[in-house]
């Protein structure tokens, strides 16, 4: 079970029932595995500490496609980060910053508001 953090945010996140891919577009590396995810962020599980209060462009590569759609590409900033239960991974928190209206939809059929 994931870290419990104060519960800041606006939206609950959804975990996903398979394996998303996250890859930073700046570098084009596979930054980690996304746990869980709202209409305004999520949380992404890596292997490495991701660098803090910066500004990521990052695509969601989904292992299964959403209407048709096998990727969503947005702009999150980083804004906190814990070890994971064993150790040997992250936890890191990112707000959504910047995201197409067609994306958002797609994140609303993931993660509908109740």
């Amino acid at each position: 079970m994931p870290h419990t953090k104060t519960n800041n945010r606006a939206d609950d996140r959804r975990a996903l029932d398979s394996e998303t891919s996250v890859i930073d577009l700046e570098n084009d590396t596979k930054i980690g595995s996304l746990l869980n995810i709202s209409t305004g962020g999520f949380m992404l599980l890596s292997s490495s500490s991701i660098e803090l209060d910066k500004l990521y462009r990052l695509e969601l590569q989904f292992a299964v496609e959403i209407n048709g759609h096998s990727k969503i590409q947005l702009g999150a900033d980083s804004l906190w980060n814990n070890r994971s239960g064993d150790d040997k991974h992250y936890w890191t928190g990112f707000q959504i910053i910047d995201i197409s209206e067609e994306n958002l939809a797609l994140i609303q059929q993931i993660a509908p508001d109740d």
